[in-house]
């Protein structure tokens, strides 16, 4: 709803927290290892903490994950995490970012997030029911926070 006053519009914003469905420990997630976790559409919107020293995530198939979107945030320095498709196809497209360095991340099926992290890294995911399209940043001024694998 907006208000006028003066030919100015006032619009009325939505809160961060009607916007997330969910913040979620990746340790929550994992299968009897604790390493490794398979994401479901029902995750898509959450904030997938990464919380984990080492540890892997499948992406959904990717026919089935239109419009879903999974961030995942770095909750430990120590958390590394390697996200993949799940048919291992080529088709993680997009650009993630450090201080000192860009990572292209052009038809891959694996991006990782690597140590040295630091608490607040991110990297986005978000599917258009043909390719996944990945964002992310890193604080990190030394080493590459991230990498890409075809």
């Amino acid at each position: 709803m907006s208000k006028s006053f003066f030919g100015i519009h006032e619009m009325q914003s939505l809160s961060v927290a009607t916007k997330v469905d969910s913040i979620v420990q990746f340790a929550d997630l994992t299968d009897d290892t604790g390493l490794a976790a398979v994401l479901t559409c029902d995750l898509s919107g959450s904030i997938i903490m990464l919380d984990t020293a080492t540890s892997t995530a499948e992406l959904p198939d990717v026919g089935d994950a239109m419009g879903c979107t999974f961030t995942f945030v770095v909750q430990s320095t120590a958390a590394t995490c390697a996200i993949s498709t799940v048919e291992n196809a080529n088709i993680l497209h997009g650009a993630l970012s450090a201080l000192d360095a860009g990572i292209a991340c052009v038809a891959k099926h694996t991006v990782s997030v690597l140590g040295p992290a630091v608490v607040g890294d991110r990297v986005t995911i978000t599917s258009d029911g043909t390719n996944f399209y990945v964002s992310g940043r890193s604080s990190v001024l030394v080493a590459t926070p991230f990498a890409s694998v075809a």
